[in-house]
């Protein structure tokens, strides 16, 4: 399922479908189906009175006696259903050298624990991650960064201030030929509950949808457990700069494929990773 008004599903607190509209008249439902389904032949066939119904009609029935649960998926899909969308699928397709980047201590250096980076003269960049960073920019890659800064909620970071450090990075990595395609920020407090902060994927969801990339296909290089949690809810891999021990409560699908504590001993990493991928970009 996927969120989309007009839908024509609607689901309860379990994921159970509890109602169906195939005409999409009913604007209370929020969710279309995508087309993917898995189903128990018999009994599915159960429902079949007449032979020649739509299965549409067998759905409906099915609703009523709550067979059918959904799985929500939150990443944008694609269709090539008319030439727009087929266009825009395409591009979707098509391998890309993105690499996701967490901001606090891989960019720049951690403020104190309960402290946050308020201010650009504040602000220190890591070395040798600038020059990994740099050094993935002369292979023909580019970087989202993707940050948590509850410091907005608590009001100890104005968001004006953010702003300016934000604009005054990506012109020091501009003039060492950095590209920074976009900077997605979660200003709420954790216990907002929000989808957008990590360890929640929401922000690399709306990096997928704006920038058309395959999560799947890419990376996200963080310093916290939340990153390659995160990373997982995403279909997205991870690599992990920190001490190892951090990650021992992280289940094994949520493991990173590296860990080290500079980005600089990550790059044959990130390589072999991208020149792995289907119709690699990297030669």
């Amino acid at each position: 399922m996927h969120k989309k008004k007009p839908g024509n599903i609607s689901l309860d607190k379990t994921d159970i479908v509890n109602k169906y509209n195939n005409n999409r008249s009913d604007l209370s439902l929020k969710y279309v189906e995508i087309g993917y389904m898995i189903v128990e032949k018999n009994k599915t066939l159960a429902f079949y009175t007449d032979p020649d119904c739509s299965f549409s009609s067998i759905l409906q029935k099915m609703t009523t006696q709550n067979e059918i649960s959904a799985w929500i998926h939150r990443d944008e899909y694609h269709s090539i259903s008319d030439p727009e969308r087929w266009k825009k699928t395409d591009e979707y397709l098509s391998p890309k050298k993105i690499i996701l980047i967490d901001r606090d201590g891989v960019i720049n250096s951690k403020a104190p624990r309960g402290e946050y980076i308020s201010r650009w003269e504040d602000f220190e960049f890591i070395q040798e991650n600038y020059e990994a960073m740099k050094y993935l920019a002369q292979e023909g890659f580019q970087f989202i960064v993707i940050s948590n800064q509850a410091g907005i909620a608590r009001g100890t970071v104005k968001y004006d201030e953010l702003e300016r450090i934000h604009k005054n990075m990506e012109d020091e990595f501009q003039q060492q030929g950095v590209e920074i395609l976009d900077i997605y920020v979660c200003p709420h407090h954790w216990d907002e509950g929000c989808f957008c902060r990590k360890p929640n994927p929401g922000m690399l969801f709306q990096a997928s949808k704006e920038h058309l990339f395959r999560l799947d296909q890419t990376l996200l290089v963080g310093d916290d457990p939340r990153d390659c949690q995160a990373a997982e809810k995403a279909a997205c891999t991870s690599i992990f700069l920190g001490e190892t021990a951090k990650l021992k409560h992280l289940t094994s699908e949520e493991q990173p494929i590296y860990t080290s504590t500079s980005m600089l001993d990550s790059i044959d990493t990130i390589l072999e990773y991208f020149l792995a991928l289907p119709n690699s970009k990297i030669s």
